[in-house]
């Protein structure tokens, strides 16, 4: 069980996946966070009205449609976008209020403990080239395979741009093999090894 403070010394739901208060707290704020972006709709602000059609094919579609800053100010949003900001703060500070903190934190853990998985896995299959892969944006795993497929059929280009713990696929293998067999010792069984020194 995890249990933190918030900014304001309250002790918020505890973070424990048994705790039924904890399942309906996520979901009542998930519930907000869904209703607060449903009127918002990207390609719909960003789509061009008839007129801008019009005129491009007007004019043998040899020149691009006068688009700017101008043209999307004038249209309507359909909402408010300062409101809709501070509708967003509010369910923020909520988190921070009802969860704790160190939420961010727990979810950035588990977004690193998923990624690293990923890599033994892929070091265990011999599947050393979908490694780059974790670096062509903003991926989800569950559609790794995918962005697979998408490379090679030439679709997708890999990276051009990697950290340098990644570079170097083999080193990176190796350094899993090691970590795998350090997971794999014993310890108790070093502790005992040890306790003539302790």
């Amino acid at each position: 069980m995890i249990e933190v403070f918030s900014a304001r010394g309250e002790v918020p739901v505890s973070a424990n996946p048994s705790n039924q208060i904890y399942h309906q707290t996520i979901r009542e704020l998930s519930d907000r966070i869904v209703e607060a972006q449903q009127p918002i709709r990207v390609l719909d602000a960003i789509k061009w009205d008839a007129g801008v059609r019009d005129a491009f094919f007007a004019g043998g579609c040899k020149q691009q449609p006068v688009v700017d800053r101008d043209y999307y100010a004038a249209r309507p949003l359909g909402f408010d976008a300062a409101e809709k900001r501070q509708q967003f703060y509010a369910i923020e500070r909520d988190i921070v209020r009802r969860l704790g903190q160190f939420t961010k934190d727990l979810v950035y853990n588990k977004g690193f403990i998923m990624v690293y998985n990923y890599i033994q896995l892929a070091v265990r299959k011999g599947m050393l080239s979908r490694i780059p892969l974790l670096f062509c944006g903003k991926v989800v795993l569950d559609d790794m395979r995918t962005l697979a497929q998408l490379v090679e059929e030439g679709i997708v280009k890999t990276p051009v741009f990697l950290l340098p713990q990644f570079a170097d696929l083999n080193a990176l293998a190796a350094w899993m093999c090691y970590s795998n067999f350090l997971n794999r010792l014993s310890l108790a069984r070093v502790e005992a090894d040890y306790a003539n020194i302790f």
